[in-house]
């Protein structure tokens, strides 16, 4: 279906961004998609704007109920704090085209009604599958025996006879790369498929995913699966201490730290067979392997999202931008259960992991439990003392500025735009600056001599949670951390030279002005001043923390392990396990 918009909206602030987010009902099941949009500018108080783009209606929902169930869009509305469902639109056939081959269209005011028939059913079910798959492996099959055609034309691509296939193929650090790279985007271009170890170890994964899938479901196993960590931390740490106590559980991990292009034989077996066999698995960061397989219908994937709250745009929320998923993307649409922090939030992320809303959860996020554990943080604040005697009897203010760039690979701060010297000879004495830069950016802080006894680099030391706990300011741009500092009352300023292209490229899910629990500063300057004069609005921060956390008690993770109980549906013992579970909590 392809949607064309235009026209303009009053508005009182050029960063209070309009945003449209199409709104797909189907039975119990909804879904948000952003009604993407490619011209946006704003002049003397109105916005005004013009895009069209191609959603594909197949690609709504993952494995509905029943496909052929109708379909109802209507258009939601966000502008600043205000954000209204269903809102008064002309929804007239010039709006929109689509294929009246597949879909049946009707207009009912501001509703538009999507009857699926029976010869466009998803893509992805039944006979329709199987056949898109024979013809894919066929043309593959095809493009191997053009192969010699190919490398034919990516050498006269890297001659300058003929253009790349693709703008990203011609970036290759090397001719060979690029020749490589120019092959592999004809041959996708052909089949749909590439040669690469990614696609390779995919499909042996797949091959030891149906062997274990000769076995049965345990049903009262739980697998804690992680491709970026090598030990338990973070919100799995804090579940997995809920279970570990029961006998009658079986819990699991997987933690290979590393990705399946990465991983051992050995390592890729284990994990199809965890997939295969466990009723729950439980994740709390983006895992691809996990989105090729065809999980059985009784295995529930819970999503515990290492970000506290919705800030920053991403996934789906992003689609039609640099760096978005595209819309017939897999990634993320499998989750069954996704844990948030608040009631508040649980639109976003439906929104941005393609999922329905009525599979996210506001039970509060397990590694922030101990913000409320006094225990916790005194003996980590006597650890930081001893192990940074210099912060003793200072004021610290922890600097955790987010990266800029798309990803891991071209991340970096532009470390001129927080001058060290000038900052702190414009700051009082009794200051300590730690830095704090996101994983991601490689480039360190160049630390004057004559203020090295008041700085602190711990980017590659720390974790930033921690170091909360000894902080008296924090100074950020877009990092999450706000949810996080919020929670122990810390006092913020935000640092942002670079608000509007940041708002442009990434976007948020709030209006970022009214959002933020402090000040707003675009200049180095400004920034020092208002330390000197401790202009922090403080009293902005208690309100964020009630706002963005729907439990302020350091119990999420009790309630995350009772909803991972509930999903194990044990029969014979689901009753006693959640017994003893609340007997537990008393």
């Amino acid at each position: 279906m392809t949607i064309f918009f235009s026209g303009f909206i009053e508005s009182d602030s050029e960063l209070t961004r309009p945003k449209w987010i199409l709104y797909f009902v189907q039975g119990t099941k909804d879904r948000r998609i952003p009604l993407v949009i490619h011209e946006l500018f704003w002049d003397e108080g109105r916005w005004f704007f013009a895009g069209s783009y191609d959603y594909l209606l197949d690609c709504l929902f993952w494995k509905p109920d029943n496909p052929l169930e109708e379909i109802s869009m209507y258009l939601n509305l966000q502008l600043g704090e205000h954000y209204e469902e269903k809102i008064t639109a002309d929804l007239t056939p010039e709006v929109f085209e689509t294929d009246q081959k597949f879909y049946e269209v009707e207009i009912l005011n501001s509703c538009l009604k999507i009857l699926p028939q029976k010869t466009g059913i998803d893509k992805g079910y039944g006979i329709s599958r199987l056949r898109i798959k024979i013809y894919n492996w066929f043309s593959f099959a095809a493009a191997l025996v053009l192969s010699p055609w190919l490398f034919c034309t990516a050498r006269l691509a890297e001659k300058g006879y003929l253009p790349y296939a693709s703008e990203r193929s011609q970036n290759g650090k090397s001719a060979k790369r690029r020749m490589v790279g120019d092959m592999n985007a004809r041959m996708k271009m052909l089949s749909g498929h590439k040669i690469s170890p990614f696609g390779f170890k995919i499909n042996l994964l797949n091959i030891f995913f149906a062997l274990a899938k000769t076995r049965k479901v345990q049903k009262n196993k739980v697998a804690f699966l992680s491709v970026r960590r090598r030990d338990l931390s973070g919100n799995m740490e804090y579940v997995y201490t809920k279970f570990r106590r029961y006998e009658n559980i079986h819990l699991e991990l997987f933690l290979p730290g590393r990705d399946i292009k990465k991983m051992s034989l050995a390592e890729m077996y284990k994990a199809a067979v965890l997939c295969a066999t466990s009723k729950v698995i439980v994740l709390d960061e983006y895992t691809s392997f996990l989105y090729k397989l065809n999980l059985r219908q009784e295995t529930k994937v819970f999503q515990l999202w290492h970000a506290c709250g919705a800030f920053k745009t991403f996934g789906y929320s992003r689609l039609g931008k640099k760096g978005g998923t595209i819309q017939e993307s897999v990634s993320h649409k499998n989750y069954d259960y996704v844990t948030v922090s608040s009631s508040g939030v649980r639109k976003w992320y439906a929104e941005g992991f393609g999922i329905s809303t009525d599979h996210v959860y506001a039970t509060g996020v397990p590694r922030t439990d101990v913000f409320f554990d006094e225990e916790y943080k005194s003996q980590i604040r006597k650890y930081l003392y001893e192990s940074y005697p210099q912060c003793k009897g200072k004021r610290v203010i922890l600097f955790v500025p987010t990266f800029r760039g798309e990803t891991r690979t071209d991340a970096y701060y532009p470390m001129e735009k927080f001058d060290l010297e000038h900052f702190l000879s414009n700051i009082p004495e009794d200051y300590l600056v730690i830095i704090k830069h996101h994983p991601f950016v490689k480039e360190k802080h160049k630390i004057p001599e004559v203020y090295a006894d008041r700085v602190l680099d711990l980017s590659g030391e720390s974790e930033v949670n921690d170091l909360l706990f000894i902080t008296d300011l924090v100074i950020t741009d877009y990092s999450s951390v706000v949810f996080e500092a919020s929670l122990l009352d810390i006092p913020m300023l935000f640092y942002t030279f670079d608000l509007q292209s940041y708002i442009r490229d990434r976007d948020f899910y709030f209006d970022f002005e009214s959002f933020v629990p402090g000040k707003i500063c675009s200049r180095l300057e400004e920034v020092e001043k208002a330390v000197q004069k401790e202009e922090f609005y403080h009293n902005k921060v208690r309100e964020f923390a009630e706002k963005y956390f729907d439990h302020l008690d350091g119990k999420a993770s009790e309630r995350v392990a009772g909803l991972i109980y509930k999903a194990l549906n044990t029969s014979g013992e689901q009753d006693d396990l959640i017994s003893k579970y609340r007997q537990y909590q008393q």
